[in-house]
């Protein structure tokens, strides 16, 4: 058995998505498991040329063998959610039949955004996408909080992904951990709080948030950016990231200082 981990060693965008995908089909993992948020998301081109952005369904989905799970820890935008699958699936790559959804993990609407809005998340950066609130009242016990389970189109990939990865396990199969975001915005160990995530994004807690003993982990794979970004423009009032935040330069810029050979992106 081997459970293998992926996350950000900055504050996201690092290209975890594409390390994912390559990793699923060069190592043939059996399993893919992420709790992702309906944030910025992975952005891909499929074998057809076409540019393809997935926010909630993991990243190694483009290896047709590998079985899709999102765990509890994840907030479900259900527009985004059954849009992302249907165009997919319009790709070539077939999600319905190998996906399974905990239960326990969070639903999101308009509502949720609306109270990011009303706490005036913009102000750290937040993409106002609803996680934020999601996590919150699902960890208040709020009876407004809708989970995966009380969604009658979900009903057919509710499982309880932690038992079926633990017997995966015991067959000896391989796991992989898509994680989020990035180290620099965890809640705890962030650069600078606020300017942070509202979870956790360390190893330890992918583990925790997939029901994944630690002693099951083989490699832990930390994607770093040289040139780290940060989801809104320091410059703009009200939209301020941190410290960490920066203008993205251009790639020819980044050939001219790496002493590259004319174009190579």
């Amino acid at each position: 058995m081997s459970v293998n981990i992926i996350f950000g060693g900055n504050a996201g965008s690092e290209g975890k998505g594409k390390f994912a995908g390559f990793l699923a089909k060069k190592n043939q993992y059996n399993h893919v498991i992420s709790n992702f948020f309906p944030n910025a998301g992975h952005t891909w081109v499929s074998k057809n040329g076409t540019k393809i952005i997935t926010r909630l369904l993991p990243s190694s989905l483009v290896n047709e063998n590998t079985q899709l799970y999102i765990g509890p820890g994840a907030c479900l935008d259900m527009e985004v959610l059954m849009d992302e699958i249907r165009v997919v699936e319009e790709e070539g790559f077939n999600v319905t039949n190998r996906l399974h959804i905990h239960p326990r993990a969070a639903i999101i609407d308009d509502s949720h955004i609306e109270m990011e809005k009303k706490q005036k998340l913009e102000r750290i950066g937040s993409t106002l996408k609803g996680g934020s609130a999601g996590i919150a009242l699902k960890a208040m016990r709020s009876e407004s909080q809708k989970l995966a389970k009380d969604e009658e189109s979900l009903s057919s990939y509710i499982y309880n992904t932690e038992m079926l990865l633990k017997e995966a396990m015991t067959r000896g199969e391989s796991i992989l951990i898509e994680g989020a975001q990035g180290f620099e915005l965890d809640i705890n160990y962030g650069y600078k709080y606020p300017y942070t995530t509202s979870r956790q994004t360390t190893p330890s807690q992918l583990l925790a948030d997939c029901g994944l003993p630690v002693k099951a982990v083989k490699n832990i794979y930390c994607v770093l950016r040289p040139y780290p970004i940060r989801v809104a423009d320091p410059e703009k009032e009200g939209e301020t990231s941190g410290a960490l935040a920066g203008k993205e330069i251009k790639w020819s810029e980044v050939e001219e200082r790496a002493g590259a050979p004319g174009e190579v992106h």
